[in-house]
């Protein structure tokens, strides 16, 4: 049984967004706002804008999915990217805080616990930085974090391994041969956060890892046909649990690591059926 919310939602043009407003959508009253084109403003006009937003709609609950993202280094892409993932994002809940919303979600990523912090390029530094603002809050607004690996499903425009397998699968991709990955179906996670947002929340300030509970070895892709795989020795990238310190809960989905393979061969199998 679950109760009609009002969910304000950011971020919903992107892959995980756009899933998650679409889940809502069925059961909730949901509105969007478009939160890279609102970081264009200045701060105090993008503070009056939300606040007539907040006026007018009055959400239950906010979705704060919206994020800048690059892996690229230097101080340009590093502006930009505290621009959106910590001044504005901050501000955004600020105003969260100002109106008593009762739940406030937004996303982070496991890799701004990466030890090596050579690896912690600008997107990861900006993220972390609000994930340490956040992190002290514990006002009347109840904060739920969801930190993820990696998610995976249909129509997705990002630049990820699968979808150019998918795209291109005579196309030769070169792997770092002990790489592991931990790929989720977007379409549990967004059923998975469904269930959170309509539970009772017993917490003021919660960070939450949701995840498989096996790891992928990149070896096992070779059980995909018409795909070629080329292994390197360099390390890049590389998805281990010793890697990465996870200080908060995990949540582990009923899936498991076969089901990125799984997609894979039926994506393939339905791209090559076309043709």
């Amino acid at each position: 049984m679950y109760f009609l919310m009002n969910v304000l939602i950011t971020g919903q043009r992107g892959f995980i967004g756009k899933n998650i407003y679409t889940r809502f959508l069925k059961k909730s009253k949901i509105k969007k706002i478009f939160f890279k084109n609102c970081t264009k403003l200045s701060l105090e006009e993008f503070e009056n804008k939300i606040e007539k937003i907040f006026f007018k709609f009055k959400p239950d609950i906010v979705i704060h999915a919206a994020t800048y993202f690059s892996n690229k280094r230097g101080l340009s892409e590093k502006k930009k990217c505290m621009r959106v993932n910590y001044i504005y994002s901050k501000k955004f809940f600020e105003i969260c805080e100002k109106n008593l919303i009762k739940k406030f979600v937004y996303f982070g990523s496991v890799h701004e616990y990466e030890k090596n912090k050579s690896k912690l390029y600008p997107y990861l530094l900006s993220k972390k930085k609000f994930t340490n603002y956040i992190s002290k809050r514990k006002k009347f607004t109840r904060i739920l974090g969801i930190y993820l690996f990696n998610t995976f499903g249909d129509n997705d425009n990002r630049s990820k391994f699968y979808t150019k397998l998918i795209k291109k699968p005579n196309e030769k991709l070169i792997f770092y041969k002990k790489l592991k990955l931990n790929f989720i179906n977007v379409s549990n996670l967004t059923k998975h956060i469904f269930k959170l947002c309509n539970r009772n929340w017993d917490f003021s300030n919660k960070k939450i890892c949701i995840c498989n509970k096996k790891f992928i070895k990149v070896n096992d892709l070779n059980k995909i046909k018409n795909i070629s795989i080329l292994f390197n020795k360099k390390n890049k990238d590389t998805i281990e649990e010793n890697k990465i310190i996870l200080p908060f809960q995990k949540i582990f989905l009923k899936s498991n690591s076969n089901d990125l393979i799984n997609y894979l061969k039926m994506s393939l199998n339905r791209d090559f059926n076309k043709d």
